[in-house]
C-alpha cells in the first residue's frame, strides 16, 4: 500500500473509530490488513465479529466503507450442495433485514460468506452506525447458528 493510500485508509477508518467511540463500539485498527474490527456480544452468550474496510469513492468523491461480518467459510462446490430452499432463504432474507446483503468474498485459499453494508462516510450518523453494526452481526450470527450451530465468527 502506498503512503497516500495508507493515509486515506487511516483518515476514513479514523472517522469510523471516532463515531464508534461515541456509541461504545470498540473498533481496533489492523494495520496489516488496513481494516477495523470489533466484537459484539449477542443474545445467548454468542459473539460476532464486524469488520470495516475502505471500499472506494462515489462518483462525487465521497468516501465509502463496507461493513461486513463473516458467517461461513465456503469450500468448493458449496452452492451446488445447497438446497433450493436454503439458497432462497439466503437471497430473499425473509426476516425483514432488507438492508443487509449476503456476499461471497474470495480469500487466499477459500471463499467466505459475509453479511455486508456500504456506507458513505460523509453522511454517516452515530445511530446509523450503531444500527448497521448490530444488524450485520445479528444476521451473520443467525445464519451461522442456523447452518452449523457453531459460534465461529
Amino acid at each position: 500500500m502506498q503512503d497516500d493510500d495508507r493515509r486515506e485508509v487511516e483518515r476514513v477508518l479514523g472517522e469510523v473509530i471516532r463515531v464508534g467511540e461515541t456509541i461504545g463500539i470498540d473498533f481496533r485498527f489492523d494495520a496489516r490488513d488496513g481494516i477495523l474490527r470489533c466484537r459484539l456480544e449477542l443474545e445467548g452468550g454468542r459473539n460476532q465479529q464486524v469488520f470495516v474496510r475502505l471500499a472506494g469513492r462515489t462518483s462525487l468523491g465521497h468516501s465509502i466503507v463496507t461493513l461486513f461480518s463473516p458467517c461461513a467459510r465456503l469450500g468448493p462446490g458449496v452452492f451446488e450442495a445447497m438446497s433450493p430452499e436454503e439458497l432462497r432463504r439466503l437471497l430473499h432474507r425473509p426476516d425483514g433485514e432488507h438492508f443487509v446483503r449476503f456476499q461471497v468474498w474470495g480469500m487466499n485459499d477459500h471463499d467466505l460468506l459475509v453479511t455486508s453494508w456500504d456506507q458513505v462516510i460523509e453522511t454517516m450518523e452515530v445511530e446509523e452506525l450503531a444500527l448497521q453494526v448490530r444488524l450485520l452481526a445479528e444476521a451473520a450470527d443467525a445464519y451461522e447458528r442456523q447452518r452449523s450451530g457453531i459460534d465461529e465468527y
